[in-house]
């Protein structure tokens, strides 16, 4: 019978160790019978594992990337969750995913922290609202960290995105919030997103982490 063998956030195996995937590719290649699933969550480092000629990994296997988790669904299923708190349970899950825009992960984040916060105290004005407001001062010093390690022409871009529904690759966006020539902000955006922090989908590219793009958009307001 054949194994299988699953590795999560498989991209963070250039951080672990720079000669790791060497390692790795070199060991696998000796067994036999075993099927392996590589799964990440940031596509363009996934991308470079497996589509760069120089990786260890070039053309291992296939790539499948994968949709987000159909709407509707995502809404029954976060408005079964919140059902036993005895509350409007859809108007909440669709509040949630409209902040996260379906993305799996900061859906389930999201959804967890409304879920406690109700479970605690049942009569809140806003439980959406809060508990986004506590995940960002959760996290308030990791993103500070992650700013400063940004360049300013990224800054400016990232600025732009949160405080606006502007393509970040159109004229108005440059004039508006000084991002310079359509190159420049289309290297700053390849950047972004091999850095995880931009994602491009079928509408154009977007922040990825909600809450680090509300973060953005308090800081800048203050």
């Amino acid at each position: 019978m054949d194994s299988i063998v699953v590795f999560d956030e498989f991209q963070e195996i250039i951080n672990i160790d720079k000669q790791l995937d060497r390692k790795l590719r070199a060991t696998i290649q000796h067994y036999q019978n075993i099927n392996y699933v590589f799964l990440g969550s940031q596509e363009s480092l996934m991308r470079d594992i497996f589509e760069k000629k120089k990786s260890p990994f070039y053309h291992f296997g296939y790539l499948l990337p994968l949709d987000k988790i159909p709407h509707q669904e995502f809404l029954e299923y976060f408005a079964a969750g919140l059902e036993s708190l005895e509350i409007k349970s859809e108007e909440l899950a669709l509040k949630i995913l409209e902040i996260t825009k379906s993305h799996p992960y900061y859906s389930q984040q999201l959804a967890f922290n409304v879920w406690e916060l109700l479970n605690n105290t049942r009569y809140l004005e806003n439980p959406v609202e809060e508990a986004v407001s506590e995940i960002i001062r959760h996290h308030d010093k990791d993103y500070e960290r992650l700013w400063n390690s940004i360049n300013r022409t990224d800054m400016k871009i990232l600025i732009g995105m949160s405080l606006s529904e502007i393509t970040p690759l159109s004229s108005e966006f440059s004039k508006k919030y000084f991002t310079g020539a359509s190159s420049t902000i289309f290297s700053g955006l390849k950047r972004l997103s091999q850095n995880g922090l931009v994602i491009k989908t079928e509408l154009g590219y977007e922040i990825d982490d909600p809450f680090f793009k509300r973060w953005i958009k308090i800081r800048r307001l203050q």
